[in-house]
């Protein structure tokens, strides 16, 4: 049973961009992100792997991995046609995540990257057995979604309930009991934020520049030392206020729970 049978038009955004970035662009965006991790997954999957992006959307897993790993071929599949978001030579079917074993071979997949699908399943376990039987043996799953936390953050642009499609958020004990029923193994599930707080680019960060009265030193090393004492002050007020919101807040704004498993080499 699948719950919708379209998002609408505009639901992956109104304008589609197929275009792959080079591998320096997506690392320097990804890396020092939550996304690390599907960096990590992409990086080691075999040479020439076989690879289904599950409810692709507008591609974005699917340009990660052919800006990582050009040699990989890229298959994907959505309920909706997303194919004007697919780099060229993406082999793209319409249909339901619960049905990839009614499109797909049995064992054909070397790995399956999903995001952010599983919350709009009324079953989860129909897309999770599917996704076992196209799987090689040995191959491997990644899947991301909304932690259960989003669903406690109802004044913030993360709120769960902002999706009208959404269904249910996951947790680390519900993740892992999915993956488990159905036999596979090395099941990794981590909840991670997809938030940065204090980059050099922040708002706080750039309260540094507003320390020092320029009206009032006029000297370049008058007003250099100024600044750089300022900074200093500055720097470990911000390293204390960093250490606070990290060990008393941060926990709580993890709200995306990422999950990696593989499918057993023998029945």
């Amino acid at each position: 049973m699948q719950t919708y049978t379209s998002f609408p038009a505009d639901y992956f955004g109104k304008n589609p961009d197929s275009q792959i970035a080079s591998r320096e662009q997506t690392l320097q965006t990804c890396k020092n992100t939550f996304r690390s991790r599907l960096i990590n997954f992409i990086e080691v999957l075999p040479q020439n792997a076989v690879v289904l992006d599950s409810g692709c959307g507008n591609g974005k897993a699917t340009k990660m991995v052919l800006s990582l790993r050009p040699d990989v071929t890229m298959y994907a599949i959505d309920i909706t046609d997303t194919s004007q978001y697919l780099p060229e030579g993406v082999q793209f079917k319409i249909g339901s995540v619960d049905d990839v074993d009614k499109l797909y071979e049995e064992n054909f997949f070397d790995a399956i990257i999903q995001m952010h699908v599983i919350e709009h399943l009324t079953f989860p376990i129909d897309m999770i057995s599917s996704h076992r039987s196209v799987l090689k043996p040995g191959g491997t799953i990644y899947i991301e979604t909304p932690n259960w936390v989003r669903a406690f953050t109802p004044f913030s642009d993360i709120y769960f309930y902002n999706d009208y499609t959404h269904i249910r958020p996951f947790s680390i004990f519900a993740m892992t009991k999915l993956l488990s029923e159905f036999e596979f193994d090395d099941i990794q599930v981590h909840s991670v934020h997809s938030m940065t707080f204090f980059s050099p680019n922040d708002s706080l960060s750039c309260c540094t520049h507003k320390l020092v009265n320029l009206d009032t030193c006029t000297h370049p090393s008058i007003m250099n030392a100024k600044l750089k004492i300022q900074r200093t002050t500055w720097q470990k007020t911000k390293t204390v206020i960093k250490k606070v919101l990290l060990r008393f807040i941060h926990p709580l704004l993890k709200d995306v729970l990422v999950a990696v498993a593989r499918k057993p080499m023998t029945p």
